[in-house]
């Protein structure tokens, strides 16, 4: 019964709870007669934050994967927050940047903050990680990536933690 003119996120904690949204959602935004992310919704956000990334990042796709994003009416845009309560911190990982071609193992967890992707690069498991909060819901389960940022090989990770560092789909 509210009139919302701005967007209201909710923070949900905790992985199962993640996957019992995901499950759900779709009931959800029926209830809130709402829907996804909207076309003209994912170009407002691309021309408001491309800026902030690289040329070589895939942004507008990325915006568009936001699942758990609960358009109330056009401009309004609710985003289901996740934390991640059992990896709240990222390592620290050393290493030099580079470009990384990666298949991912597992998309939902990049939907939970920070993002913790698990992915396959040459038979061996990684794990990407960011802060980045744009970077929701950016990885599907069996997508082929590119990534560029921080390597390290002894930790078997990937950090995505600035403008430079990129996220490209194949």
């Amino acid at each position: 019964g509210f009139d919302i003119t701005k967007d209201v996120d909710f923070v949900v904690y905790g992985n199962k709870n993640l996957e019992k949204v995901y499950k759900n959602i779709d009931l959800i935004k029926n209830r809130l007669n709402a829907t996804s992310i909207s076309p003209l919704h994912i170009e407002y956000q691309y021309n408001k934050h491309k800026h902030f990334y690289s040329d070589e990042c895939d942004l507008f796709k990325i915006i568009g994967r936001n699942w758990s994003g609960v358009q109330i009416k056009e401009g309004v845009l609710s985003t289901i927050r996740f934390i991640d309560i059992d990896h709240q911190v990222i390592p620290n990982i050393e290493g030099e940047k580079k470009k990384i071609i990666c298949r991912i193992t597992n998309g939902l967890p990049s939907t939970a903050f920070p993002r913790r992707v698990p992915c396959e690069v040459n038979g061996e498991e990684y794990l990407i990680y960011s802060s980045n909060w744009k970077y929701q819901s950016f990885a599907r389960t069996g997508d082929l990536i590119e990534l560029y940022g921080k390597v390290d090989d002894n930790k078997k990770a990937i950090l995505l933690e600035d403008r430079e560092d990129y996220i490209k789909f194949l």
